[in-house]
């Protein structure tokens, strides 16, 4: 069983699923139980609190573990109390390691794990925590809702916050959103609309080019956003286009039809008497899991609708 759920080349993060026997891997529970006890000024006795019930509960599968590492070192950990109501037990990222993703990435997975059985995600934190990562934090829609009860350090406040699952993983949307126009906005972009079975192809690798009727050589090496058409309406995938070819439609059927990924009769359904077509060539695939949703991508950029064909894509 392999208990990688993560891992990003772009953005050198791997997330390791820590939960039942994995627990007790020597490595996996070093690297959580330092992560998580690094905590020890701001949560006195966490040592025990990790030993006596989070790595039995961990073992018991009533709570689960994840570790995010950047280029192979440990940087972050969250745990989780599984639950309709699931408390977020603890989310640390190493100091050196922030401001790179690997929070945004926990949350992320944490939210396709809870989406499955959970209505609510809630937590404690102190205040001075709270004043460090409270603007982070409210990003996800978890927001302090009371003080909690409990204190865990003398003279120190202790609050409570929460969100439904639904406004968590909107958030955790919108953020996805956000981090990836940010890291492409220097290039030119372009919106594709692909029927769902093409689009899903050109994300298996099995379809290599996009024919259109209508294209610019202006979008050579910029990148291109696959929407994915009705039912689907959203963007599934974000590649590069590497090349952009123009030529007679018998031409590219002849030379190219085991990478246009359509048959012969949809493809001269499709040019029809055009005497000239482009072969749109789309390579470094990235898959968008989960989907994005076009209403919340187009929140982001110039766009009222998705594109009848394709069409530049500007940030707001």
């Amino acid at each position: 069983m392999n208990n990688l759920v993560y891992t990003s080349e772009e953005d050198n993060i791997k997330v390791f699923e820590i939960e039942g026997d994995f627990v007790y891997c020597e490595d996996f529970k070093k690297d959580l139980f330092e992560l998580v006890v690094g905590s020890e000024d701001i949560y006195p006795g966490i040592d025990m609190w990790m030993k006596k019930k989070v790595i039995p509960e961990i073992f018991h599968r009533r709570r689960k573990g994840f570790i995010a590492y950047f280029n192979n070192a440990p940087a972050g950990a969250a745990i989780l109390k599984k639950d309709k109501s699931t408390k977020l037990c603890s989310l640390r990222v190493k100091d050196n390691f922030r401001n790179k993703g690997v929070a945004h990435t926990l949350l992320r997975i944490i939210s396709n794990e809870i989406r499955k059985y959970a209505k609510l995600i809630y937590f404690t934190i102190s205040e001075d925590v709270w004043d460090e990562i409270g603007d982070f934090l409210i990003r996800y829609d978890l927001k302090i809702r009371d003080i909690y009860p409990v204190k865990y350090r003398k003279g120190v406040k202790e609050f409570i916050g929460f969100t439904n699952i639904k406004n968590f993983i909107e958030c955790i949307n919108r953020e996805e959103i956000i981090r990836k126009l940010n890291k492409t906005s220097e290039r030119k972009q372009i919106v594709m609309s692909v029927k769902p079975e093409y689009a899903f192809k050109i994300i298996k690798g099995e379809k290599k080019i996009e024919v259109r009727r209508c294209f610019s050589y202006k979008w050579l090496n910029s990148i291109v956003w696959i929407y994915a058409t009705s039912p689907l309406k959203s963007i599934v995938g974000k590649g590069i286009i590497r090349n952009i070819i123009e030529m007679s439609p018998s031409m590219a059927w002849n030379e190219f039809k085991k990478y246009i990924g359509i048959n012969k009769e949809k493809f001269y359904n499709y040019v029809k008497d055009k005497r000239k077509i482009f072969l749109v060539f789309i390579d470094d695939i990235e898959n968008l899991t989960p989907y994005i949703p076009w209403k919340n991508f187009e929140a982001f950029i110039d766009a009222t609708a998705p594109p009848q064909s394709y069409f530049a894509l500007n940030i707001k």
